[in-house]
């Protein structure tokens, strides 16, 4: 018999799983739907696109021709609307119904609107796919914009704040909470980064929120005006888990609930990427991973499971970095130690930040803003659990 394995999304862990599975199942039908019309890319490098860094072609995850040479069938600007998993089967947006023996979700996330006055308006775009960009580069260059607004300073918003400093007179950032980044860095470590922002001549609004968004500013919480010519909304991505949803799988906040080899609570579809609840080494917890490289990690392991190879996926530690206004930065596990349950190093100066969370020399998550060198002892200590000298 041959097997039809069908999966819904094609990023990450969408396109990893597709290609491992036809590693392992030579005679298999594979496809793979995108609701986006562009070939598969990678965002981690959609800053670096708007800001004229790499070409459309740098950015691709997989090339077409290789896709084709692995007889995956990709399925552009198609929306997959519901699962039915008593049938075995999932219908697009034109009411067509497509078999499965083995059907994975990787539908990732979306930036929804915010529930803003005036977010409806023609020069509020967001900043999450190809196509954002796309529109947000030809807006601000035909239309001559000379000041932008960002809601929301987490990675996407800087990264973004970053790339269209260069097109731009006046880039501003607005942030609800009291730093910027504030998943990944300490409010300590923020001052480094934020300082950066100033010296690009960038403006920062922290705890306050957009009011309203007129015609040529924006209104905040505290009153104050911001001129803006254009206002981009880069705030984090929700899970795009609603499908699993509708089709009574088990998910929370949104997220799909997945077991260590990435079942969903039917044991015929599987989820992995943005989308995914997985567990968390440290903590043990339910969480979205949301980084490039554990995504292609979970594809790979769910397609195994799938084909019916048997891999545990052991969890993730989440590690981010980037780069923005000059400055590097790399966080990892457990950096809010808010219970204050451990011991910390920190080293501070102007331009650096460094703080290491350890429980006797045992690494429990670090933050390295400015000079990061040590990151990749740091990642193995962290990974292994095994302790290291930190003097």
């Amino acid at each position: 018999m041959i097997n039809n394995y069908l999966i819904i999304g094609a990023s990450a862990a969408g396109i990893s799983a597709a290609v491992k599975l036809r590693q392992l199942d030579k005679e298999a039908l594979i496809t793979c739907f995108s609701e986006e019309k562009e070939f598969p890319y990678n965002k981690c490098f959609l800053a670096d696109y708007l800001h004229g860094a790499k070409e459309a072609t740098d950015i691709l995850i997989r090339t077409p021709e290789f896709l084709e040479t692995q007889n995956i069938n990709l399925v552009l600007g198609v929306k997959i609307l519901t699962i039915n998993p008593e049938k075995k089967t999932i219908t697009d947006h034109n009411n067509v119904e497509h078999k499965y023996e083995k059907l994975l979700i990787a539908t990732g996330g979306s930036v929804g609107l915010l529930p803003i006055k005036g977010i409806g308006q023609a020069h509020v775009l967001t900043f999450y796919t190809l196509h954002n960009t796309h529109t947000l580069l030809a807006t601000i260059k035909n239309l001559n914009i000379k000041n932008i607004v960002i809601i929301g300073a987490g990675l996407s918003g800087l990264e973004c704040a970053d790339a269209v400093s260069k097109y731009v007179e006046k880039v501003s950032v607005v942030e609800s909470q009291d730093h910027l980044l504030p998943r990944q860095v300490t409010a300590e470590g923020a001052q480094i980064i934020a300082h950066a922002l100033k010296q690009q001549n960038i403006d920062f609004y922290n705890n306050v929120f957009v009011q309203e968004i007129l015609t040529d500013d924006v209104v905040l919480s505290n009153t104050a005006r911001i001129k803006a010519d254009l206002v981009v909304v880069a705030c984090g991505a929700k899970p795009n888990g609603w499908i699993a949803s509708d089709a009574d799988l088990e998910t929370k906040n949104g997220a799909i609930v997945t077991n260590n080899y990435l079942q969903t609570s039917d044991p015929s579809i599987f989820a992995a990427g943005d989308v995914a609840l997985v567990t968390e080494t440290l903590t043990q917890e339910k969480v979205k991973s949301c980084t490039w490289p554990d995504a292609l990690i979970q594809g790979a392991v769910a397609a195994s499971n799938m084909a019916g190879i048997e891999r545990l996926y052991s969890g993730v530690t989440i590690v981010t970095s980037s780069a923005f206004f000059g400055v590097k930065f790399f966080s990892a596990g457990i950096v809010h130690d808010r219970e204050n349950k451990y011991q910390k190093n920190r080293e501070i100066s102007d331009q650096s930040y460094r703080l290491i969370v350890h429980d006797n020399g045992v690494v429990k998550g670090f933050l390295l803003i400015g000079q990061t060198h040590g990151v990749s002892e740091l990642k193995q200590a962290l990974l292994t659990g095994k302790a290291i000298n930190l003097h």
